[in-house]
């Protein structure tokens, strides 16, 4: 039991040691947001296929000069009312430039994807994932939210993000 403590331990501090997956949080609005991992990657690997959409995706590469960058947080709604995370929820800007989520179809989990949109019911929480493509090694890269609140979609919150060169495996 010792053992297998001491491992699991030993993982998360050296998950969390790597700058590619510090944790960043950020409130926007009633919304609390923790960037649980941002990862830059050259090629979505096939193990993080969706099973609904075939056992062995093929490896997604980037498009040439890019890499995917791969966000995954968890959301903690402090509103009343449902929160919808999608795919103008979230986007990175990097010098002045706006850049979508990315639809990798085979690779979006069904309830975590903001490509497919993620609930946040009223005090609850919820995993999501988000896909870029930015050119490799951009430093000065952001993410970027809204406040949620259907209508106004108004830039509430920022976080930087660490350097999108491919390093870590996932």
């Amino acid at each position: 039991m010792r053992t297998s403590t001491t491992l699991v331990l030993a993982i998360v501090v050296s998950l969390l040691a790597s700058p590619a997956s510090a944790q960043i949080v950020v409130t926007a609005g009633k919304v609390t947001h923790t960037v649980e991992a941002a990862t830059a990657i050259a090629t979505l690997p096939s193990a993080w296929g969706n099973p609904k959409y075939g056992k062995n995706p093929l490896p997604k590469p980037a498009i040439e000069g890019n890499v995917w960058y791969v966000i995954r947080g968890r959301s903690a709604n402090g509103d009343t009312q449902v929160r919808s995370l999608d795919s103008g929820s979230f986007w990175i800007e990097l010098d002045g430039k706006k850049i979508t989520p990315k639809a990798a179809t085979s690779f979006q989990p069904d309830e975590t994807s903001i490509m497919r949109s993620v609930q946040v019911p009223p005090g609850g929480s919820q995993a999501w994932v988000a896909f870029f493509q930015v050119p490799t090694g951009a430093t000065g890269v952001k993410l970027m939210m809204t406040d949620f609140v259907g209508g106004t979609r108004k830039i509430v919150a920022s976080a930087p993000l660490p350097t999108a060169t491919p390093g870590a495996a996932p």
